[in-house]
């Protein structure tokens, strides 16, 4: 099947002649994406808090209430917009960054491809589907929203790989392609703490050197699943 060991080490032949562009394009998109910013401050990227301090104690103004309310309000749309038609699509553009990097040297070109006038609609529709579905099943609890999050974790890879699919198709094959393995995903994701960690002592900034190994193996266990599914008549 697959090893954590196998997949890091393919990773790390992948990365070694090109890990400056990895590095750069991988940066660019936890900082674009918030995800970087929520490493350092331990806050979700899509969690709002508004309040004002005085004398250690924490209260908001009557008056300011229907202001904060509003704020509160505009800046949760402005995210979920941002995210369905920028950060979506940029993550299907990565991937298939990461993808050209096995024919040879990476194809900044390739980073085009999630905002293409041609696929442009279909990845913003399946990237926030997608999302949307974990959401609404992390609201059951955590443990079926993170179960949903492991079924569509290729959906922006199966788009990068082939994005005539649909919304629907591409979460479908993902969910083939985890089936069976979503555990072992989780597992393989957690064996990354040890280079967290470290990062986090090199105060934080250690953790961006992690992002291109990180996806890099990600994009080696697509792969490895892609060929195991395809060869797999009951997953296709």
């Amino acid at each position: 099947m697959w090893t954590r060991a196998e997949l890091k080490q393919n990773a790390k032949e992948l990365l070694k002649p090109n890990y400056l562009r990895f590095y750069f394009i991988s940066l660019a998109f936890a900082v674009l994406s918030g995800d970087l910013a929520s490493s350092f401050t331990g806050n979700s990227k899509y969690g709002f808090h508004f309040n004002v301090n005085l004398n250690g104690e924490e209260f908001i103004p009557s008056w300011l209430m229907p202001v904060g309310a509003i704020g509160g309000v505009l800046a949760i749309v402005l995210t979920i917009l941002y995210f369905a038609f920028v950060e979506g699509p940029l993550e299907i553009s990565v991937a298939r960054f990461y993808l050209s990097g096995l024919k040879g040297k990476p194809d900044f070109n390739t980073l085009e491809h999630g905002f293409s006038r041609d696929y442009y609609k279909n990845n913003v529709k399946a990237m926030f589907l997608s999302k949307l579905y974990i959401f609404l099943w992390s609201l059951l609890f955590i443990i079926p929203g993170i179960i949903k999050s492991y079924e569509y974790y290729f959906v922006s890879y199966i788009l990068a790989d082939d994005p005539n699919l649909t919304p629907e198709d591409a979460m479908a094959v993902s969910s083939n392609l985890t089936h069976g393995h979503k555990f072992s995903i989780f597992i393989l994701d957690l064996s990354f703490l040890g280079w967290y960690f470290l990062g986090m002592l090199c105060f934080g900034v250690g953790l961006t050197f992690v992002l291109p190994y990180v996806q890099a193996t990600k994009t080696f266990l697509y792969l490895r699943l892609k060929y195991l599914g395809l060869s797999d008549e009951r997953n296709f």
